[in-house]
């Protein structure tokens, strides 16, 4: 798939958390579709948890 580079791949339910963002900063979650991947690494530098749902799968 042409966005699927930051998730490796279609999954219809993610957990990502970044142990390099304190864990104060909190939890988003990410209702998914195809120009999500790109916002993923974006989110991950704000949020110490991204939940990602992709309703398609």
């Amino acid at each position: 798939m042409k966005y699927s580079l930051f998730l490796s791949n279609q999954h219809s339910f993610i957990t990502i958390t970044n142990e390099a963002v304190p864990e104060e900063q909190g939890a988003i979650a990410l209702v998914k579709d195809s120009y999500a991947n790109s916002m993923v690494p974006i989110l991950l530098n704000r949020y110490h948890t991204l939940y990602i749902f992709d309703t398609r799968y």
